[in-house]
C-alpha cells in the first residue's frame, strides 16, 4: 500500500500530464480550419489547466478546504472530457483531444476521486 507522500507525487504527475495535454488540445485546436467549432473544448481545457493549478496548491498545502477544492476540480474535469470527446472534426484532433486530452483527464479524475474519498 502507498504512503500519503506517494500518492500525493502520483497525483501531481497526472495532474501535469493532464495539463500538458490541454495545453497541447488548445494549441491543436488553435491550428485547425475548425476554429469556431473548437471554442467550448479550447476554453474548458484552458479552465482544467487552473483548477488543476489550484487544486495542487490546496493538496500541498493540506488546506482544510481540499474536499471542496477537488470537487470543484472534478467538476472542471467532467466538462473537459466531455468537450474534447466532441471535438473530433478529423482524425487528428480525435487523436489528440479524444484518445491523448480527454483520457489523461479520466486518468486524472479517477485518482484524485480515490485521493477525495480517503481524506
Amino acid at each position: 500500500m502507498p504512503n500519503k507522500y506517494d500518492t500525493v507525487l502520483e497525483i501531481f504527475k497526472q495532474l501535469e500530464d493532464c495539463k500538458i495535454c490541454c495545453k497541447v488540445s488548445v494549441i491543436q485546436c488553435m491550428n485547425s480550419k475548425h476554429v469556431q467549432q473548437l471554442v467550448p473544448c479550447m476554453k474548458s481545457c484552458l479552465e482544467c489547466i487552473e483548477v488543476c493549478d489550484i487544486t495542487q496548491y490546496f493538496i500541498a498545502a493540506r488546506s482544510k478546504n481540499v474536499k471542496q477544492v477537488i470537487s470543484f476540480c472534478l467538476a472542471v474535469l467532467k466538462t473537459c472530457i466531455k468537450e474534447c470527446e466532441k471535438a473530433v472534426l478529423d482524425s487528428h484532433l480525435k487523436k489528440v483531444n479524444k484518445e491523448t486530452t480527454a483520457k489523461a483527464c479520466k486518468v486524472f479524475m479517477a485518482t484524485l476521486k480515490k485521493f477525495k474519498n480517503k481524506l
